[in-house]
């Protein structure tokens, strides 16, 4: 036997090496077969979208599903359309379409042209001429023949805009949502839209795919159903209006408040209220005239709240050693944090209606929020909760969430009383709503844009 083995060896070299000594090289491998093309552009089927990200093609296939959900039109080829290849047209583009596109590209064959992007970790193109789609006869069995004389076009090419001035802070807020109570949410969103690519489902340690945990968190905001929303966590501007316009798009939060810093947002807010102005908080300088950059920049926006006055939101996402600070830097992040708070004239004066709104790693025992809670001139109360003592599991299930809501005394005043509710899913931080008290002058007012904080520093506070 081990001859036969040997033998076998050795006729293997000589078919293997012999070819090449004699100057003759190997056959090559077969290569995948090219696809047709269309004025130089790749002809592919659906399925194959995911091979040419970055990459223009004219691309066919069978609709079997067509959404409008307001800001967006998704053309589906799968009936599991958040795995697979999706196209999307955006509201400001549905005036070039002559037909609703939902009802013009339903169950049809069709063929697009345009560039192939990747979210969410699926592949997507976005059209916004018809011109770049092309429906087929249903009976067309040679796709490259039909296309050869009337395919779709590359989308039109985009005029140079001239620079928008930035709107101006102030600027006319209608009413607030009618009904008794005006709620207010915060809901940690983790890096559920951060951008990253998405984690296999079945992948070790069970953790549920990012599109399960994105539904998880609708349902979660559709049970607290607020007027306003804070959104905390490590997110982008895409991916948070998405998310709104596909998992929120009946719950009629028109106001999606956020801005960018170096590519990442910490803070956003969702809203049904009119949003009169906004700003990112990016650093701060004590009386010192030393600056503290933060980590997590978060947001200031304004409204009109429940009194008619102007509500002031912070939404803040509290760094953590995670973000590569030393302890000493995150004490010295969160004190310059609470000052930006405490610098808000509106506090001045019990009448100044402000919320924070935010999440931290602990509970509401933290010594962070008690800072900003017990050491601040200004006292801040957290609606529906009264600190305990004892063990960790003999306290209310509020001074454990990863959210909170303080209110300054006037909001504390039109605290509802048992408004406070909190959800919590297996799988996610949870989030808390607070609701207020509204008055009968709460919808005439115009909030005006606050005064710039003032970079001093007060006694007391952290």
């Amino acid at each position: 036997m081990w001859s036969q083995i040997r033998w076998w060896v050795a006729s293997s070299f000589v078919l293997c090496v012999i070819p090449v000594l004699w100057g003759q090289e190997p056959a090559p491998s077969p290569t995948p077969a090219e696809p047709p093309t269309i004025n130089g552009v790749p002809l592919i089927p659906w399925g194959d979208a995911a091979k040419y990200y970055d990459r223009e093609v004219i691309l066919y296939g069978r609709t079997v599903m067509t959404r409008n959900i307001g800001k967006y039109v998704f053309i589906n080829f799968h009936s599991d359309f958040r795995q697979h290849f999706t196209v999307l047209i955006k509201q400001e583009d549905l005036k070039n379409f002559p037909e609703p596109p939902e009802k013009a590209y339903a169950r049809k064959l069709v063929a697009v042209r345009g560039k192939v992007i990747k979210y969410q970790n699926k592949p997507e193109i976005v059209i916004s001429n018809p011109n770049q789609i092309l429906v087929l006869p249903d009976d067309t069995a040679d796709i490259p023949a039909a296309l050869k004389n009337q395919a779709p076009t590359a989308p039109p090419a985009q005029t140079q805009q001239p620079p928008q001035s930035k709107p101006t802070d102030a600027k006319p807020v209608g009413s607030i949502p009618t009904g008794e109570v005006f709620s207010v949410a915060t809901v940690d969103l983790g890096e559920l839209l951060e951008g990253k690519e998405s984690s296999d489902p079945g992948a070790e340690g069970g953790q549920p795919s990012p599109d399960s945990r994105m539904t998880e968190v609708a349902v979660m905001i559709r049970n607290l159903n607020a007027d306003v929303v804070a959104v905390h966590g490590n997110m982008n501007q895409a991916g948070l209006e998405r998310f709104n316009a596909e998992f929120l798009a009946d719950m009629n939060y028109t106001q999606v408040v956020g801005e960018e810093h170096q590519g990442r947002i910490f803070g956003a807010l969702l809203s049904r209220v009119p949003v009169n102005y906004h700003r990112l908080i990016t650093e701060q300088t004590d009386k010192k005239g030393e600056t503290v950059s933060f980590a997590r920049p978060f947001l200031l926006a304004g409204m009109m709240g429940p009194d008619g006055s102007v509500l002031h939101i912070y939404v803040v996402d509290f760094p953590t050693n995670g973000d590569g600070l030393s302890k000493s830097d995150v004490i010295a992040q969160v004190r310059a944090i609470g000052q930006v708070i405490r610098d808000n004239q509106s506090l001045r004066s019990d009448q100044g209606s402000v919320l924070v709104c935010g999440g931290f790693h602990g509970s509401l025992d933290d010594s962070n929020v008690q800072a900003l809670i017990q050491r601040s001139e200004v006292k801040f109360t957290v609606p529906g909760y009264t600190p305990s003592v004892g063990k960790e599991a003999d306290k209310p299930a509020i001074a454990k969430v990863n959210n909170f809501i303080l209110a300054s005394p006037s909001m504390s005043g039109l605290y509802a009383s048992g408004s406070t509710r909190i959800e919590e899913r297996p799988s996610l931080p949870g989030a808390t709503v607070v609701g207020f008290q509204k008055s009968s002058n709460a919808a005439s007012v115009t909030p005006q844009t606050p005064p710039t904080p003032a970079n001093t520093d007060t006694t007391g506070g952290f």
